[in-house]
């Protein structure tokens, strides 16, 4: 006989607990108290005060730039020099240390100066200068162009006093001034710069072969300024050296010159050998 299915009791669907959908309060929106615009004390533009133009207690005094030209001879480091105010003994300025790394080279220096008068001093360890027993060493002093001392020829030492441009004192290297009312006829000026020996050196002038005017003993100097005063007539102006090699250049760089007194060259040289000489008119 079939088997009769078996009957179970249905099994009714889950009841479940509806979920109500969830009732939410509204939310309003956030309510922001007002933030009201900052108030600040109004900015004004900003007042300087005036600014006045400083006050210096003076004015500077100005500054005249010199070049300082040093040619070594064979031994540079027995070489060096220094510059102070005229008559004082406060250094003002020095040269570097020179080594043998400088020979027969030249140094140049440029150092500022107030206006005023000045002493340039050389030195020499050996006592021979820088001129001529080891080479053709030589010094220049210069503004901007404009030579004031020059040398090389000197023993342990030697001192040249100058003056800046803008300075009320001569300086000594120059060459005085002639005034002519003090001379009725012609004033001629005689200009020496000496080598190493200048005792050797002399000179006179001569009219008709008779002299009238001849120089003063030199030893020691490095340089001779003479005036003479000479009414019109033919003159002969004779330099003179005993050793027989003029001023130049086996003992040093040597010159002269003769000029009248507003300037006017005569003659100018320094190379020469037991004399020179130069014919001179002066006009009524």
């Amino acid at each position: 006989l079939p088997t009769p299915l078996p009957t179970l009791p249905p099994t009714p669907p889950p009841t479940v607990r509806p979920t109500p959908d969830p009732t939410l309060q509204p939310t309003s929106p956030p309510t922001a108290p007002p933030s009201q615009n900052p108030s600040l004390p109004p900015t004004s533009p900003p007042t300087a005060s005036p600014t006045s133009n400083p006050t210096v207690g003076g004015p500077h005094a100005p500054c005249y730039s010199l070049d300082v030209t040093v040619t070594l001879d064979q031994y540079p480091s027995d070489t060096r020099w220094e510059i102070k105010p005229q008559g004082q003994s406060e250094v003002l300025f020095e040269s570097p240390p020179y080594d043998n790394s400088l020979m027969f080279l030249s140094d140049a220096q440029s150092v500022c100066l107030e206006e005023g008068t000045y002493d340039f001093s050389i030195y020499d360890v050996y006592g021979d200068g820088i001129c001529c027993d080891w080479g053709q060493g030589s010094y220049q002093l210069a503004f901007e162009g404009s030579v004031v001392a020059e040398g090389g020829s000197f023993g342990p030492s030697e001192t040249v006093p100058f003056a800046t441009p803008g300075s009320d004192g001569a300086s000594a290297t120059d060459p005085p001034t002639p005034s002519p009312p003090d001379c009725a006829s012609h004033l001629i000026v005689v200009d020496l710069n000496f080598d190493q020996y200048p005792v050797d050196t002399s000179w006179d002038v001569s009219r008709g072969g008779v002299v009238v005017e001849r120089s003063p003993p030199y030893d020691g100097s490095t340089r001779a300024t003479e005036e003479l005063c000479l009414p019109p007539g033919e003159y002969v102006f004779t330099i003179y050296d005993v050793y027989q090699d003029g001023m130049c250049c086996d003992w040093g760089r040597g010159s002269y010159s003769v000029t009248t007194g507003d300037g006017t060259v005569i003659k100018e040289g320094g190379e020469f050998g037991a004399s020179e000489s130069t014919a001179i008119a002066l006009p009524p």
